[in-house]
């Protein structure tokens, strides 16, 4: 029997959670249910981080009955007047699988109270009634962070080597790497007000960093947003909406070019100097990982979850090449086989890649021909290759 998902917060499907089923109450109210007052404060706690118009997972939009009526990608998601026949009410109550939110989501969402699952079930079988809930919603309001919560998600070291670039939940760090003392902490002014600590550079985790090749341009991508900030000041430069979570950032050696990841698996380029958008590059069926630009910029190499490498080129957005991995991509880098002269000042790249498999491969360009199989280490996260080609730095999953 073909199984019905119903949710990016149900996409966990290959991942099945055997979940007891929630009691649904029976709650009974003498006044109709509120879509807006009622029902759609529960799903902006669980389920709209997955599945609102910005981020529509699984093609289901439940920030108002319209959309949740339409349903997604299997139909619909309740059924007027039949609220326990509903997939909406019987994937939250755990009576189906995939459950939803699954277990294990990476936005902390919570499953539905049994109160909360009898107000949603009464709410359909009322008619499932209301108006668009996006009108009515009020503005967001973000919470602070915890401040036990502080991990490292992203470092970043100028091609100098004489400082790195390091994350820490949402903020951001300059270090002397000679010393190891700080040079600064980096501060987006617009966030120094209300709630916010005026050290924060970003609302959200700081989850990838990249410096220019000049060392004069950092990048940190965080929910929804990429940043720019110029060395030596600590104003931010431009501000690029992406719509999701940023997994890669990279930036072209000629500072023209920021390639960064975007939702439904797309990389998005951009211009540096103005944010000016530029080709969007699909074809991965799964999370970016990894992004890297060749020395001229005009080559753009991206790995995904989905077992592929891609080559593109950056003028047209261009598939010029594939390569076919063993298992999820992690981490790729480029460096150039030889030096470069006026004969030829591009001389072929050395892609280095990385992955769940506990190996690092090296493939040569343009033939994407592998040439070694070496360097184990359990889960690579992150591969970095020194500009003579004497070194190859590797982090793990489990901290080495």
């Amino acid at each position: 029997m073909k199984q019905i998902i119903l949710t990016s917060m149900l996409l966990a499907v290959m991942n099945v959670v055997h979940a007891a089923p929630i009691p649904v109450a029976n709650v009974q109210r003498a006044e109709p249910v509120v879509f807006e007052k009622d029902i759609l404060p529960i799903l902006q706690k669980n389920c709209l981080a997955c599945h609102s118009l910005t981020e529509k997972q699984g093609d289901l939009v439940l920030e108002s009955p319209q959309g949740i009526l339409k349903g997604g990608d299997t139909g619909p998601a309740a059924v007027p007047g039949r609220g326990a026949e509903s997939l909406l009410l019987k994937v939250a109550a755990h009576q189906v699988e995939p459950v939803m939110p699954p277990e294990g989501n990476d936005v902390a969402a919570k499953p539905l109270t049994s109160q909360e699952l009898g107000l949603l079930k009464l709410w359909i079988d009322q008619g499932a009634r209301g108006s668009s809930g996006v009108a009515t919603l009020s503005p967001q309001k973000w919470q602070a962070l915890a401040k036990s919560v502080g991990p490292v998600y992203a470092v970043a070291v100028t091609p100098d080597g004489q400082y790195v670039a390091a994350s820490r939940a949402n903020q951001l760090f300059l270090y002397h790497v000679p010393t190891g003392k700080l040079v600064t902490r980096l501060r987006d002014p617009a966030l120094a007000s209300g709630e916010n600590d005026p050290g924060i550079a970003h609302r959200d985790l700081v989850q990838s960093l990249a410096i220019s090749v000049d060392g004069d341009l950092l990048a940190s991508g965080s929910f929804r947003e990429v940043k720019l900030w110029r060395r030596p000041s600590d104003v931010v430069r431009q501000t690029l909406a992406t719509g999701a979570e940023v997994t890669a950032i990279t930036v072209s050696a000629d500072r023209r070019w920021i390639a960064s990841s975007v939702p439904n698996n797309t990389i998005r380029l951009c211009n540096a100097a103005d944010g000016a958008a530029g080709p969007m590059l699909t074809g991965h069926t799964d999370r970016v990982t990894s992004l890297k630009f060749s020395p001229d910029g005009a080559r753009l190499v991206s790995g995904s979850i989905d077992q592929s490498i891609r080559v593109w080129n950056t003028a047209d957005g261009a598939l010029t090449g594939v390569i076919e991995t063993p298992v999820a991509v992690n981490a790729v880098e480029l460096v150039a086989k030889a030096a470069a002269t006026e004969e030829q000042p591009n001389p072929d790249q050395v892609l280095v890649s990385g992955g769940a498999e506990n190996v690092v491969r090296t493939w040569t360009l343009p033939a994407f021909a592998p040439e070694k199989l070496a360097l184990s280490l359990p889960n690579l996260q992150q591969v970095a290759v020194s500009r003579d080609r004497r070194f190859v730095a590797m982090s793990a999953a489990d901290g080495t």
